[in-house]
């Protein structure tokens, strides 16, 4: 009984990691609005963004994605006891996907986060603000001390629905309590020691 059930499991869970392309999608949808945030031009439902003085670059890092990977591998049902940020975004479907559908679906995942932004707003670049439970994905995008990122993504049958969770951790971890999303100032004006401003993006790198 134990080996039919095994075999069960199996065939109902699809595992797929993020290709190159993937990965590169996922990095260039954070950049992109963390950018625009960066230099002040980000328009979000309750007003403009920024500038951010000290948004730094994001990059794939291979370690963190094998983490987010593995817990996506595990079925979860919610948020992981992780050091890392965490974003998680949920998928029903009444067929199973295909690898390929699955490895689109990262940059669905960051679309979606931030269109918290879009929908919702932040008042306050503060975290912690009236809004921030509504907002929180989002916010860890735009997290100006992160700086690394790596994602997973898995399928599998729940009692009704085909379940799918892409996960996207982070390092530094964001959405600190009662800290600031960024700091104010023109675009790479605080860029983190180490770290210099890029001229096309206002991106500390």
């Amino acid at each position: 009984m134990l080996k039919l059930f095994a075999t069960f499991f199996l065939i109902s869970a699809t595992h797929a990691v993020f290709d190159s392309a993937a990965q590169k999608a996922i990095v260039n949808a954070h950049n992109a609005l963390r950018s625009k945030i960066a230099k002040g031009t980000y328009q979000q439902k309750l007003g403009r963004l920024g500038p951010a003085a000290n948004m730094r670059k994001i990059s794939w890092d291979k370690s963190i994605a094998a983490k987010a990977q593995a817990y996506a591998d595990s079925q979860p049902m919610g948020h992981s006891a992780t050091k890392y940020g965490e974003n998680i975004y949920w998928k029903y479907d009444m067929r199973k996907l295909s690898t390929a559908s699955l490895g689109k679906l990262g940059a669905k995942a960051c679309e979606v986060w931030e269109n918290e932004f879009k929908k919702t707003g932040i008042k306050s670049i503060k975290q912690g603000s009236s809004v921030g439970a509504q907002t929180g994905h989002a916010t860890q995008m735009a997290w100006a001390d992160t700086n690394k990122i790596g994602c997973g993504v898995a399928s599998w049958r729940g009692q009704q629905y085909m379940v799918t969770a892409v996960i996207c951790q982070y390092s530094t971890a964001g959405n600190v309590s009662n800290t600031d999303m960024f700091k104010a100032g023109n675009a790479g004006s605080q860029c983190p020691s180490g770290t210099n401003v890029e001229a096309s993006s206002g991106l500390c790198v």
